[in-house]
Protein backbone atom coordinates (compact mmCIF):
# COMPACT_ATOMS: atom_id res chain seq x y z
CA UNK A 1 0.00 0.00 0.00
CA UNK A 2 1.67 3.58 -0.78
CA UNK A 3 2.18 6.11 1.54
CA UNK A 4 1.55 8.96 -1.18
CA UNK A 5 -0.73 11.62 -0.11
CA UNK A 6 -4.13 12.56 -2.05
CA UNK A 7 -5.43 15.90 -2.47
CA UNK A 8 -8.75 16.27 -1.76
CA UNK A 9 -8.70 18.47 -4.80
CA UNK A 10 -7.33 15.97 -6.81
CA UNK A 11 -10.30 13.80 -6.49
CA UNK A 12 -13.04 13.54 -8.56
CA UNK A 13 -16.58 15.59 -7.32
CA UNK A 14 -18.03 11.32 -7.27
CA UNK A 15 -15.07 10.49 -5.14
CA UNK A 16 -15.35 13.17 -2.22
CA UNK A 17 -19.03 12.83 -2.13
CA UNK A 18 -18.84 9.33 -1.44
CA UNK A 19 -15.70 9.94 1.13
CA UNK A 20 -18.77 12.34 2.70
CA UNK A 21 -21.32 10.29 2.80
CA UNK A 22 -19.74 7.25 4.38
CA UNK A 23 -18.40 10.04 6.76
CA UNK A 24 -21.79 11.02 7.89
CA UNK A 25 -22.67 7.35 8.20
CA UNK A 26 -20.01 6.75 10.51
CA UNK A 27 -21.12 9.78 12.19
CA UNK A 28 -24.79 8.38 12.57
CA UNK A 29 -23.45 4.81 13.97
CA UNK A 30 -23.75 2.86 10.70
CA UNK A 31 -20.47 1.51 10.30
CA UNK A 32 -19.43 -1.90 10.32
CA UNK A 33 -16.63 -3.26 12.78
CA UNK A 34 -13.75 -3.74 10.70
CA UNK A 35 -13.91 -7.62 12.32
CA UNK A 36 -17.45 -8.23 11.46
CA UNK A 37 -16.52 -7.99 7.83
CA UNK A 38 -13.83 -9.94 7.55
CA UNK A 39 -16.20 -12.56 9.83
CA UNK A 40 -18.85 -12.10 7.28
CA UNK A 41 -16.46 -12.48 4.13
CA UNK A 42 -15.03 -15.92 6.03
CA UNK A 43 -18.63 -17.04 6.28
CA UNK A 44 -19.56 -16.54 2.79
CA UNK A 45 -16.15 -18.00 1.23
CA UNK A 46 -17.18 -21.06 3.38
CA UNK A 47 -20.47 -21.78 1.80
Amino acid sequence: MSNAKISWNSLSEDERNSIEVGLKQLENGEGVDFEEVNKSIDESLKG
